[in-house]
């Protein structure tokens, strides 16, 4: 395995492209070569005086890195992809995506102010609604909405406050 030297950090470098290590190693003075590494995340090691070991600030910030990308994508499924039980007794959809959100479509149907309008729910069931029905149910979509919010900040700062990667470890997303 081949480290490039970088400061006080070893960062263990790709070596698909290396054909031999041992030339490659002579002739670039700024990496090491080692037989074997304990497992880094961050692929970052430091040199105790004695022998190579990790670098537990470097492999923190990595592994909060990749779960606060778990965080993004899980939120990001959520808003795109969501439903919820109404309280009008149906399952509606509450995404939120590149044209118009359906939040947006029931505030248009409001600004109609005709009733009853048919709206179709997340099964494809059409579902009579009046004016005050689709006031609840934006309502709601905001509410949905706000609770994903809630639990994607919360997430991030549970991993950004948690200082030990046995702790980040454990956090479920």
């Amino acid at each position: 395995m081949i480290l490039r030297i970088d400061g006080d950090n070893l960062i263990l470098i790709k070596e698909e492209y290396i054909e031999d290590e041992d030339l490659f190693v002579e002739l670039n003075p700024e990496f090491i070569k080692v037989d074997t590494l304990e497992y880094s995340i961050s692929g970052f090691y430091k040199y105790d005086g004695a022998s190579i070991v990790t670098n537990p600030e470097k492999d923190l910030i990595e592994l909060q890195n990749q779960k606060m990308q778990e965080v993004q994508d899980k939120f990001n499924d959520l808003m795109y992809e969501g439903t919820f039980e109404s309280s009008l007794g149906f399952t509606a959809d509450n995404r939120r995506g590149g044209g118009k959100d359906d939040k947006d479509n029931v505030s248009s149907l409001i600004d109609l102010g005709q009733e009853p309008v048919y709206f179709k729910d997340s099964d494809n069931q059409f579902q009579a609604l009046t004016t005050a029905d689709l006031q609840t149910l934006k309502q709601e979509m905001i509410q949905d909405g706000l609770g994903k919010y809630q639990w994607k900040w919360s997430k991030e700062t549970e991993i950004m406050s948690t200082t030990l990667i046995v702790d980040l470890n454990s956090i479920e997303i």
